[in-house]
């Protein structure tokens, strides 16, 4: 599984899992698009990681 990470004070927050790592990229890819449409720098705030299964309901957990 690849997972979207969210770079946060407190940790880094999983986003959302892909089996593949295209499927991470092209997603990574819309997620900086909008951040910079934002105003943001995107590099800062999202990043690839490869890891397991994210338990939860399928929204916005912390990867334990």
């Amino acid at each position: 599984m690849w997972n979207i990470i969210l770079r946060k004070d407190y940790g880094d927050v999983v986003i959302q899992s892909f089996k593949t790592r295209r499927q991470a990229e092209e997603e990574l890819k819309n997620r900086e698009l909008l951040t910079q449409h934002l105003g943001a720098r995107s590099d800062k705030i999202y990043s690839i990681k490869r890891g397991g299964v994210v338990k939860g309901n399928g929204r916005t957990t912390r990867n334990l």
